[in-house]
């Protein structure tokens, strides 16, 4: 395992500790209640795209397109593995 799949799966690692899923759930709950009325949205965002893959698990959120760039040597280019990306873009519809 190279130093960037370290940095990765330590990421990946952190994420799921207690404090975290505390501090994402009370993201979620944010969002839920401020994206009422809503209809698209646009995310722009670092790493894999937790909250908008949890929104779309609770059909919040209807993924009509998502891009996903990676970082690897001093070069960005696109991905197809949201684990692997360092930036992402996601244009969805609010669920019903």
């Amino acid at each position: 395992m190279n130093d960037t799949q370290n940095e990765e799966k330590r990421y990946f690692d952190t994420c799921k500790n207690e404090f975290w899923q505390e501090v994402f759930a009370l993201e979620l709950d944010y969002l839920t209640k401020h994206l009422e009325g809503c209809r698209d949205i646009l995310s722009v965002g670092c790493g894999p795209a937790f909250l908008e893959a949890e929104l779309a698990k609770r059909s919040l959120l209807s993924v009509r397109g998502e891009f996903f760039l990676c970082i690897e040597n001093d070069k960005i280019s696109p991905c197809t593995d949201r684990a692997d990306a360092a930036l992402y873009i996601l244009l969805g519809t609010k669920g019903i």
